[in-house]
């Protein structure tokens, strides 16, 4: 996804990155303890390009909530550092029912 640009071409920073989606979606391990299946605590990455996907940075890791934890939120904070042309890429890790509705952040211009 597009991070929000500058229409004088300032750098621009999102301090904080919220991915609005249902939590709580972990799997529930095997009733007798012996093997924890993949996605019984999903993890949601995020990484940001600053060169309009060229380049990326590191992949942050969140959780998207074992199996019953609602109240959770998935957010980065320093997310984006100062950026011009910036990208996002979210990618999951778990065959569990993703449900996304929005990615908010408060962007802020800065100066040339």
């Amino acid at each position: 996804f597009l991070l929000p640009s500058s229409p004088s071409q300032y750098r621009m920073s999102i301090p904080t990155l919220e991915l609005l989606m249902r939590t709580g979606i972990g799997l529930l391990p095997d009733a007798d303890g012996s093997s924890t299946p993949l996605g019984v605590d999903p993890e949601v990455r995020l990484r940001i390009s600053k060169d309009g996907g060229k380049t990326w940075g590191p992949e942050r890791a969140r959780s998207a909530g074992l199996r019953g934890e609602f109240k959770d939120r998935v957010r980065w904070t320093r997310a984006t550092g100062n950026y011009r042309n910036g990208v996002g890429e979210v990618t999951v890790d778990a065959p569990v029912d993703w449900q996304w509705l929005a990615m908010l952040g408060d962007p802020t211009e800065g100066s040339s």
